[in-house]
C-alpha cells in the first residue's frame, strides 16, 4: 500500500512529491541584492549613529567595552534597523540590527593583533 501525503497550500491541494517544486532551491538576484543592501545599511547607519550619539550623550560606559557607551549602541540599533528595514522586512532587520550591533559595541576587546610574532 502506499501514503499518499497531501498539503493544503492556498486553494491548491499539492502532493508531497509536488511540494520540492512549489520552492526554487536557487537565491534570486533581487533578493541577493537587498540583502546586501540592508547590511550595507546596518554598518553604515548603525555604526555612524552610534559613534556620533554615544560621544555626544554617552553616560553608561558599555560593560562590553568601556571606550563606548549604552546610549551609542541603543542609537546604533535604532538607526542599524531603519537603514536595513528600507530592504528587508521588519523582523530580520531588527534581529541583524541587534545582532550587528551588539557585535560591534564588543568587537574592539577582541581585536587580533596584526603583529603577534613581536
Amino acid at each position: 500500500s502506499t501514503f499518499l501525503v497531501r498539503m493544503k497550500v492556498g486553494p491548491i491541494l499539492v502532493d508531497a512529491k509536488g511540494v520540492s517544486r512549489l520552492y526554487g532551491n536557487r537565491v534570486r538576484k533581487r533578493d541577493l541584492l537587498l540583502l546586501v543592501a540592508a547590511s550595507i545599511m546596518v554598518l553604515t547607519f548603525g555604526d555612524t549613529a552610534s559613534s556620533i550619539i554615544g560621544r555626544r550623550w554617552g553616560e553608561m560606559p558599555n560593560p562590553l567595552d568601556r571606550h563606548k557607551y549604552i546610549e551609542g549602541t541603543a542609537a546604533g540599533i535604532f538607526f542599524a534597523f531603519v537603514g536595513a528595514w528600507l530592504f528587508v522586512p521588519w523582523l530580520p532587520a531588527l534581529v541583524g540590527s541587534i545582532v550587528a550591533m551588539t557585535i560591534e559595541a564588543g568587537a574592539d576587546q577582541y581585536k587580533l593583533r596584526a603583529n603577534t610574532a613581536g
